[in-house]
């Protein structure tokens, strides 16, 4: 890592460099800046060589409440295996950076071997029961109670409007994208009768939000921990796994058969799983930026598979 010394603080702000100095770590770089979130992030080496990550949120930042948040679940997780081990958690939150990880994104981009692919499924799947049973041990101050209704609509408009990391949307395109929110959530959402069976979920997780090094998982931005419907956001990531190897047909069987599993718990109604799951596929398969930028589905196995996908009776 190319040394950054203290002349260059004027980048971050004064508390920042002082908590910095205080732990000996003056070699780091600036990942990125949020300005309006007041949040920084950064990349830092300490004395024995350990690249750390570190978040800093700007106390009259509008992000400062979702830093704590991500602080105090540190604290309450401390030990667990399934996230960064944090080595400070005060004015800044240090995890210390997983060497050699990539995006899961970047691994399913890179990754076609079925043995591989059915191992990492398997123990995304069983993390993410661990991670589901002991956030719901967690009481903290910043929970609120989110109508599953609403919530599917947030996770819906995200697969219509986002898109994977880097790729940019245009103008038409954005337009283009809130039309088929507003008919998909009419036409189909409207009809999918969800209960109100709530429990403490990751709030945000996607694809980049797991880290996965030497066939290991780690979940990672705990920012967005809230109380919601688990079926719904399971759907979520389903869906965007789904999507990059939909066309492959020794992938598409292992991803169904090893996502089972998770309906054992309590926590999850896979009848809600199932519908969701049918709602969210027309999304993703109508947002362009997801095929434009990985280059996984043609127009024609998009169309393909709206009609195969758009029955009525998927939704009941």
């Amino acid at each position: 890592m190319k040394s950054t010394n203290f002349s260059d603080t004027k980048k971050i702000p004064a508390k920042l460099a002082d908590e910095l100095k205080k732990r000996n770590l003056s070699n780091y770089k600036i990942i990125n800046i949020n300005p309006a979130k007041g949040r920084y992030n950064l990349l830092a080496v300490v004395e024995d060589r350990t690249p750390l990550f570190i978040k800093y949120n700007d106390p009259t930042g509008a992000g400062w409440n979702t830093f704590s948040k991500e602080k105090e679940i540190y604290h309450f997780m401390e030990g667990e295996k399934f996230i960064p081990k944090a080595l400070h958690n005060e004015e800044i939150l240090a995890t210390v950076y997983i060497k050699g990880s990539c995006t899961l994104r970047e691994w399913l981009l890179d990754n076609d071997d079925p043995q591989m692919f059915s191992c990492l499924i398997r123990n995304i799947v069983r993390q993410y029961q661990l991670f589901l049973r002991k956030l719901n041990d967690y009481s903290g101050k910043e929970l609120r109670t989110l109508h599953a209704d609403k919530e599917l609509n947030v996770f819906l408009g995200k697969l219509l409007t986002s898109g994977p990391y880097g790729s940019k949307i245009h103008k038409m395109e954005k337009i283009r994208n809130k039309c088929f929110h507003y008919f998909l959530r009419k036409k189909y959402a409207s009809r999918i009768k969800l209960s109100e069976n709530t429990c403490v979920i990751h709030g945000d997780f996607h694809l980049n939000n797991i880290l996965v090094a030497e066939g290991k998982t780690y979940v990672i931005d705990l920012e967005n921990i809230i109380r919601g419907n688990a079926a719904i956001e399971l759907a979520y990531w389903y869906v965007q796994v789904w999507v990059l190897v939909c066309n492959n047909k020794n992938l598409l069987p292992i991803l169904e058969e090893e996502v089972k599993s998770i309906f054992d718990m309590e926590l999850f109604d896979e009848k809600e799983f199932r519908m969701t799951v049918r709602l969210y596929q027309l999304a993703i398969l109508l947002n362009r930026r997801f095929h434009r930028h990985e280059k996984r589905a043609g127009s024609k196995t998009i169309i393909s598979k709206w009609l195969e996908l758009n029955s009525p009776a998927a939704f009941y």
